[in-house]
């Protein structure tokens, strides 16, 4: 198997690998059926850990009412699923990745919006203090 990075969101690069038939898939996606202990590190150790952090990035937000969420956890998983539904999926099912850049820029980016339009916090929320704030 041998390791490639098909798909960008904001200047980070995912790793994935590249099974015997070409198929691009992610690491614990490609042998999940067959090294189920493997495919359960991977996830523990790779994308859990960065939904942890998206998660804590979140609830920070949260905490200085610039979001609003009640489960970090689930909005960190939206995230995540808004910004890599499209080239994963299409990776994963064709075979190969048809992405250029501004493909990738341009997903991330709707991404974003959709992500702030469920969760932003109300543009004019009066704070705990009685004074409004605009975000």
């Amino acid at each position: 198997m041998k390791v490639v990075p098909p798909c960008r969101t904001q200047g980070s690069r995912g790793t994935w690998v590249r099974t015997k038939t070409g198929a691009r898939k992610g690491g614990g996606i490609a042998n999940a059926d067959v090294f189920p202990d493997l495919g359960s590190k991977w996830y523990e150790q790779g994308f859990k850990r960065v939904l942890g952090t998206l998660a804590a990035t979140f609830q920070h937000l949260t905490d200085q009412e610039l979001l609003r969420i009640d489960d970090a956890l689930l909005a960190a998983n939206h995230f995540a699923g808004l910004l890599l539904w499209i080239p994963v999926n299409q990776a994963m099912f064709t075979g190969s990745t048809q992405h250029n850049e501004a493909d990738l820029d341009r997903y991330a980016a709707a991404g974003a919006r959709v992500f702030l339009a469920a969760y932003r916090w109300p543009p004019s929320h009066p704070k705990r203090d009685g004074a409004s704030r605009a975000v």
